[in-house]
């Protein structure tokens, strides 16, 4: 595997990433479906480049998307556990599966009340939603990293199936 060839990768996946940030900051309400997509960015460089990479990736797309993007929240979002979560993924999954399902939902929840935190001392003080819109955002945020964390799984099973053998210039793994 050159070297030149996997510095190329973390680039274009990390300009694509960035540029998903962007434009879902621009649409304003599909925000977090590009924040989704953009975390398929890391997810693909972790697969197929290594952990390393998909650190690489998701730290450069996070800090250059708050940096252009017009609306941070995207961004913020990604930054903060959309884009993580595909690393938090593989290496969770090395681990048993009750235990890599703890780990996922435990910290599922701990990004969710950190972004709580923010949104109600920092960013709105003046707003004071009651008890059961912060308990349904939790419940809610957890049905959504299952289906999340689900297609993600699918869609690593479709790349090794299907994609991998088209896409040869991307295989820089030298896995077939």
């Amino acid at each position: 595997m050159k070297k030149t060839k996997v510095i190329v990768l973390n680039a274009l996946l990390s300009a694509m990433g960035s540029a998903l940030l962007c434009l879902g900051s621009v649409l304003g309400d599909l925000d977090l479906t590009f924040a989704a997509m953009a975390a398929i960015t890391v997810f693909w460089a972790a697969l197929e480049l290594g952990l390393r990479s998909a650190s690489a990736v998701w730290l450069v797309s996070s800090l250059l998307s708050m940096m252009i993007a017009p609306s941070k929240f995207a961004p913020a979002i990604f930054m903060v556990f959309v884009g993580i979560y595909p690393i938090l993924k593989l290496v969770s999954e090395r681990f048993r599966l009750f235990i890599s399902w703890t780990i996922k939902i435990v910290s599922t929840n701990v990004a969710v009340v950190i972004l709580a935190l923010i949104w109600k001392f920092i960013l709105f003080p003046s707003l004071d939603p009651e008890w059961w819109v912060y308990l349904a955002v939790l419940i809610l945020s957890n049905i959504a990293i299952i289906v999340f964390d689900y297609l993600l799984s699918r869609l690593a099973e479709l790349y090794f199936a299907r994609l991998r053998k088209k896409l040869k210039f991307f295989n820089v793994s030298g896995k077939k």
